[in-house]
């Protein structure tokens, strides 16, 4: 009994370490993920004429989640509207690294631009160049650091006390 246990617990976490992914209108396969060079903005209005919004998507923790840092999340991001063939990534809901979860968190649309109209590219939020991603990357580790230390003075303060 213990061992189908254990095996039940190795799977459920084996499983649980990808942030959980919530498509809206569509499916990717492996075969069809690939990579290009896509804008990424945060709530920019677009006017139907020039654009259609693809699909949708959500990123969350899943409890167990490992590797959900805002950079990878930006990678899945840019994966799947590259698959889609759409022009603009639009984060339309962030949440950052926090006391209930160490993870980055995004909601984002896929926006492709008519082919008809006379565009200007759209080009990428600045807040979303590598550089500083890697900034606020820093910033969420202290941050994470300082919350651990709070939390294990906590727990030994209540370890005390009981």
């Amino acid at each position: 009994m213990i061992k189908v246990i254990l095996l039940v617990v190795m799977i459920v976490l084996t499983i649980s370490c990808a942030p959980k992914i919530i498509r809206h209108g569509y499916e990717i396969t492996q075969e069809q993920k690939n990579n290009c060079d896509i804008a990424i903005t945060q709530n920019k209005e677009f006017t139907e004429d020039v654009t259609e919004i693809i699909s949708r998507i959500e990123i969350d923790d899943t409890g167990f989640t490992v590797n959900c840092d805002e950079k990878e999340i930006i990678n899945i991001l840019k994966t799947e509207g590259c698959s889609m063939n759409a022009d603009v990534i639009n984060i339309i809901q962030e949440k950052r690294p926090d006391f209930w979860s160490t993870c980055y968190r995004a909601s984002a649309e896929f926006i492709r631009l008519n082919e008809n109209v006379n565009n200007e590219p759209i080009m990428s939020d600045a807040k979303y160049q590598e550089s500083e991603i890697n900034k606020r990357m820093i910033d969420d580790r202290a941050g994470r650091v300082i919350r651990m230390g709070v939390s294990a003075v906590i727990g030994l303060v209540i370890g005390f006390l009981i």
